[in-house]
């Protein structure tokens, strides 16, 4: 068996095992921050609806909290 087929069969395997443990690494980071935006956004969407849920059609002019 030729040895540089060998230590170029090891490198190969070694790169792909560094570049698996990389992709996940990234991959993971990019989906967290995608949910982190996503949640984000449904926090400020909740805090500038907050006020027209408390208000109620049934409500009279009068009413001091409205």
């Amino acid at each position: 068996m030729n040895m540089a087929w060998v230590v170029n069969n090891q490198v190969a395997l070694v790169l792909l095992v560094m570049a698996g443990f990389a992709g996940m690494y990234f991959g993971r980071w990019r989906a967290e921050n995608r949910r982190a935006r996503r949640d984000m956004k449904n926090v400020w969407n909740r805090r500038k609806g907050y006020r027209d849920v408390r208000r109620s059609p049934r409500s009279s002019p009068e009413d001091p909290l409205h």
